[in-house]
C-alpha cells in the first residue's frame, strides 16, 4: 500500500551549475502534475511526465525545477551603450532644467550596459539523473507513509470487527424479546376486542413482523465487506479506489442495520461504527 503523500528532492552538480529538482505529492482523485521550472527547461517537461506517470497512479504533483550558479559569472560591459544612454540623460537634464544627479546607477538601470552570462541551458542527458533520484525518492516517502497508512486502516477495521461482534450479539438477544412482546401485544389487541385467533396465524404473523426487523443479512454482508478490505490492502498497485468504494458498501450496509433496529443499545453501537467507518473513509482518500 502506497500513500498519496510524498517528497523527493535531488541535485547534480553541472559545470558550475547546481540543478535541483523537488517532486511533493498529496492526494487527488486522478494524476495531476504542475511543473515550476525555468523557461529554457520547459522542453524536458514531457520527459519529466512520463517518468512520473509510470511511478504515480494518482496524485496532485508538485514539480519544481531550480538552478543555482556555483561558479563565477561572465560579465559583459557595453561602455559605448552606457555613454550614449548618459549623453541622452544629460541633453534631457538640460533641457528640461533640471539639476538632478544623474548616477551611474540609473546608467546601469535604464541602458542594460551590463549583462550578466548566466547559464541555464541544460541538457536532458545532464538533467535526468536528478529527476531519476527525486522520483525514488518521492516513491520510498510513499512507501513509508503508506505503511503508517496501512497500520491505522488495520486497526480501525479491527475495531469495526469488534463493534460488529457486539451488535450481533446483542441483536441475537434482542429478537426473541422482541417477538415475544409482538405475541403479547396482539393477544391482548384481540383480546380487548373479544376475538379469538389462531395460535399458528397467530406465529406467522409474528415471525413475518420480526423478519422485518432481522438484519443479519446486513450483518453477513458487512462481515463479508470487512475481510475483503483486509485482503486488497495487501494486495499491490493501485487500491485507493477499491478501498473507497468498500467503504461505501460498509456505510451503506450499516445504515441499512441501524434503521431497521429496534433496539437503542443496537444503535447506539451502530453510531460508533458509522463513526469509525468515516474516520476510515478519510484515510483511504490518501491511499494511492
Amino acid at each position: 500500500m502506497n500513500s498519496m503523500t510524498g517528497f523527493g528532492r535531488s541535485g547534480v552538480d553541472i559545470q558550475g551549475l547546481r540543478l535541483t529538482v523537488e517532486i511533493s505529492s498529496v492526494n487527488h482523485k486522478y494524476l495531476d502534475l504542475n511543473f515550476r521550472m525555468p523557461g529554457s527547461l520547459f522542453a524536458h517537461q514531457a520527459k519529466i511526465r512520463d517518468i512520473l506517470k509510470k511511478n504515480a497512479n494518482r496524485g496532485h504533483l508538485e514539480v519544481g525545477v531550480f538552478i543555482e550558479n556555483k561558479g563565477k559569472k561572465d560579465v559583459d560591459v557595453n561602455a559605448a551603450q552606457a555613454e550614449i544612454f548618459l549623453k541622452a540623460l544629460k541633453a534631457l537634464n538640460s533641457k528640461l532644467k533640471l539639476k538632478d544627479e544623474i548616477t551611474l546607477e540609473m546608467v546601469l538601470h535604464y541602458s542594460e550596459a551590463v549583462k550578466v552570462n548566466d547559464r541555464r541551458d541544460i541538457g536532458w542527458p545532464e538533467m535526468k539523473p536528478a529527476v531519476d533520484e527525486a522520483t525514488k525518492a518521492l516513491v520510498r516517502s510513499k512507501e513509508i507513509e503508506g505503511k503508517k497508512l496501512k497500520t491505522d486502516l488495520s486497526n480501525r477495521i479491527f475495531n469495526l470487527e469488534k463493534l460488529l461482534e457486539g451488535i450481533i450479539k446483542k441483536t441475537d438477544e434482542f429478537l426473541p424479546e422482541i417477538k415475544k412482546k409482538t405475541e403479547e401485544r396482539i393477544k391482548n389487541i384481540f383480546k380487548e376486542n373479544g376475538v379469538n385467533i389462531d395460535e399458528k396465524r397467530l406465529c406467522a404473523e409474528v415471525s413475518f413482523i420480526v423478519e422485518k426487523g432481522d438484519v443479519s443479512e446486513e450483518m453477513h454482508r458487512l462481515k463479508a465487506h470487512l475481510t475483503e478490505f483486509k485482503r486488497i490492502m495487501n494486495d499491490k498497485g493501485q487500491i485507493g479506489r477499491r478501498l473507497d468504494f468498500l467503504v461505501q458498501e460498509i456505510m451503506r450496509e450499516i445504515n441499512a442495520l441501524g434503521a431497521k433496529s429496534g433496539s437503542i443499545t443496537v444503535s447506539h453501537a451502530v453510531v460508533a461504527f458509522k463513526e469509525e467507518t468515516e474516520r476510515i473513509r478519510e484515510q483511504v482518500q490518501n491511499v494511492e
